[in-house]
């Protein structure tokens, strides 16, 4: 799965992990984080986001957005026709599950990015 880090490390715009179902959120962030070299960093004062929009929209969430929608929460852009939701994920909700569990929407795609919004 591609883990997006551009926030963490803008010259890598993501890496690519090996899941299975079953790997958490706080795995998937501490492995990301060995990944882009910061083995050394606190995991915990990362998490990764879940990012769902059109297929035909090439723009992403502004930063300033995530950082407001606190653990859990959901946000939608305002004033755009697109599907465009962002979820903070639990630590222990398992990304790969989700993407395999939730119906997606026909011409939206799914997203993962590890940063420091919490």
């Amino acid at each position: 799965m591609k883990i997006y880090g551009d926030q963490i490390h803008p010259d890598v715009p993501y890496k690519t992990l090996l899941l299975s179902v079953s790997d958490t959120a706080s795995q998937v962030v501490r492995e990301a984080l060995d990944k882009y070299g910061l083995e050394d960093m606190d995991a915990d004062a990362y998490c990764l986001v879940m990012r769902t929009r059109s297929a035909s929209d090439s723009t992403s969430f502004r930063k300033s957005e995530t950082r407001n929608i606190g653990m859990g929460a959901r946000s939608h852009c305002a004033g755009s026709s697109k599907l465009e939701t962002e979820e903070i994920l639990a630590d222990t909700d398992c990304p790969l599950g989700l993407l395999l569990t939730i119906p997606q929407t026909p011409g939206a795609v799914s997203t993962f990015e590890v940063g420091s919004f919490c």
